[in-house]
């Protein structure tokens, strides 16, 4: 006879377990049957639960992205335009004193000779680029008044597609643009800008 090593009963020879406690008298730890193939079983999951995981992140980061792209390019492009219009405005204001004080316009064709012509006593830097960073176009002239000399102008941009609708600035007519136009030409006149976003 031997002992059980956890409840120290006495225990048959060769008994597998004790029939007090019901565990190994060699006090050898037993595998439970099945045991093995539970814990492979747990390992598979978790592997399977890992895949199933990332998969899931992945399609969140892919709604997230297309959710939140679209609206950040379209704020940078609207920016862009902003900052156009907020040129275009600093340069009418000195455009227009420069007219007080010479009785016109600067009498120039060129965005560097216009420049020259307004820094820096009526313009401390003149914006020469618009938001997409393209030259503006300056013309001046009688436009549609008839009178002499350098009575009018137009300060153009391109917009974001860089292309110009209209080969002569005098030929485009007031109006708004719609929202998110971005392709559309800016356009400063005489009279304060002549085509702009609608106010949003």
């Amino acid at each position: 006879m031997s002992f059980c090593a956890h409840c120290g009963r006495g225990v048959a020879e060769g008994a597998g377990f004790c029939p007090v406690c019901g565990k190994d008298p060699s006090g050898a730890r037993r595998t439970p049957a099945g045991s093995s193939g539970s814990a492979g079983m747990s390992i598979g999951l978790k592997v399977v639960l890992a895949v199933i995981g990332g998969f899931v992140l992945i399609a969140f980061i892919g709604i997230l992205a297309a959710l939140l792209i679209p609206n950040f390019l379209d704020a940078l492009q609207m920016a862009k335009q902003k900052r156009t219009l907020a040129d275009f405005r600093d340069v009418g204001i000195a455009l227009n004193a420069y007219a007080l004080d010479n009785g016109q316009f600067p009498d120039v064709t060129t965005i560097a000779a216009l420049s020259a012509a307004l820094e820096p006593d009526y313009l401390e830097a003149m914006p020469r680029t618009d938001g997409w960073e393209r030259p503006f176009v300056y013309r001046c002239g009688s436009g549609p008044w008839g009178s002499e000399g350098c009575q009018g102008f137009r300060l153009v941009s391109a917009g974001r597609d860089g292309v110009f609708e209209f080969d002569d600035p005098w030929s485009y007519e007031a109006g708004l643009i719609e929202r998110g136009a971005y392709d559309e030409d800016l356009v400063m006149a005489t009279e304060g800008p002549l085509r702009e976003p609608a106010p949003r």
